[in-house]
């Protein structure tokens, strides 16, 4: 892995691809400026300068919080609603942070990305994958360290794994899903254990429908029962929709974890 100063982000995508996940913190808000969701300053109107104009460096502060707002939005609907409403708002995103450098536009590229891929449009989730991985790389060491308000290597090589999965590219998937899960103490519970259903849904497309159950239920029975709620649940849930073979005895040892 190269320093943390200079990325090199090829190791992403093996020799067969062209160039080499909503996020679990709920809060996430991008670090200019840096105000948690729950904050009375988001809904607050904005005093203006004497003489009623408004500086460009303001302008370009209020466009920064609008796109870091929605791509959040988005994060929210990808994860609870549906990846049509995901996609809009977070190609709205886009728009509204240009050619903005920093954690909203890598979590926005990649959001959109795998929108994109759950729609069975990979041809224009891939550009969307080679974006983000350039804007990862131009990121400071401070948002690379900052899980609440930048955008930590292991959460972009977890959304990364996770379009890697949408778009059926398994190998792909958990090459760098592996790499995301390692970092993780065991004290941290959510995204491992997303990052582990996600390594299920791959070995379920992958034709391993047994190893899938299997790993599927790990993912469930190493969190602690105040744990398996939300997303986690809803993750699972999906899981066992599309992995098939329900009738397997692993099949329903999972279903039964489901109902507990």
């Amino acid at each position: 892995m190269s320093s943390p100063t200079s990325p090199n982000w090829s190791g992403c995508w093996n020799s067969r691809s062209p160039s080499a996940i909503a996020d679990a913190s709920a809060g996430w808000l991008p670090n200019s400026p840096r105000w948690p969701v729950s904050s009375p300053q988001l809904s607050a109107p904005t005093a203006k300068p004497a003489g009623g104009s408004t500086p460009a460096a303001s302008e370009d502060g209020d466009n920064q919080l609008e796109g870091a707002l929605t791509v959040r939005s988005a994060i929210v609907s990808l994860s609870y609603g549906t990846p049509a409403s995901a996609h809009e708002q977070a190609a709205r995103a886009r728009h509204i942070l240009g050619d903005t450098v920093g954690p909203a536009t890598t979590r926005g590229l990649l959001v959109e990305a795998r929108t994109l891929a759950r729609m069975g449009r990979g041809d224009e989730a891939l550009p969307l994958l080679r974006q983000a991985e350039d804007a990862f790389g131009r990121l400071t060491a401070e948002d690379r360290d900052d899980p609440s308000f930048g955008h930590t290597e292991r959460q972009f090589l977890w959304h990364l794994g996770n379009a890697w999965t949408h778009l059926g590219r398994t190998e792909d998937a958990w090459q760098v899903e592996r790499r995301a899960l390692d970092p993780y103490p065991p004290t941290e519970y959510l995204d491992p254990a997303l990052i582990r259903l996600g390594r299920a849904t791959c070995l379920a497309q992958s034709g391993e429908p047994e190893e899938a159950y299997r790993t599927a239920a790990q993912a469930l029975t190493c969190l602690p029962d105040e744990h398996r709620t939300g997303m986690v649940m809803k993750y699972a849930t999906d899981f066992s929709r599309t992995a098939g073979h329900g009738q397997l005895t692993a099949g329903k040892v999972f279903a039964e974890l489901l109902r507990a």
